[in-house]
């Protein structure tokens, strides 16, 4: 036999250009993983890729703030879905840690539902 699927060990490191998140590429999560970015300023997720609705996919997101904090993390309205249409909003303290957890939609192609961890940690840098 092989190795067998490794894909849900998966850590994508992003890279934030100006206050623009990469897309969030779900094939580099296949069977679950993370993605995770340092903020360097206010960040917003676009539209994510790879996602359909007959290929269940779950992939989580790490953001971490700079040692100043402030920065805000928003995501692309249609293609994120938030419970009670509900959009969070993310801890803003210098070094703080936020999950997020996405879902792939059974019914609308390139959609997602996302939860945003209960609990942020402030971590040293």
């Amino acid at each position: 036999g092989g190795a067998g699927d490794t894909t849900g060990t998966n850590i994508v490191t992003l890279t934030q250009t100006g206050t623009n998140g990469p897309q969030l590429d779900f094939s580099l999560v296949a069977r679950g993983g993370y993605f995770k970015i340092v903020l360097t300023n206010n960040c917003y997720f676009g539209t994510p890729t790879n996602l359909n609705n007959t290929d269940a996919k779950e992939a989580w997101l790490a953001t971490q703030q700079p040692s100043t904090g402030t920065c805000l993390v928003t995501f692309t309205n249609g293609q994120f879905n938030w419970p009670a249409g509900i959009v969070p909003v993310n801890d803003t303290n210098a070094g703080a840690v936020v999950w997020y957890q996405f879902r792939s939609c059974p019914f609308t192609n390139g959609n997602v539902h996302g939860w945003m961890s209960l609990e942020s940690r402030n971590t040293p840098r």
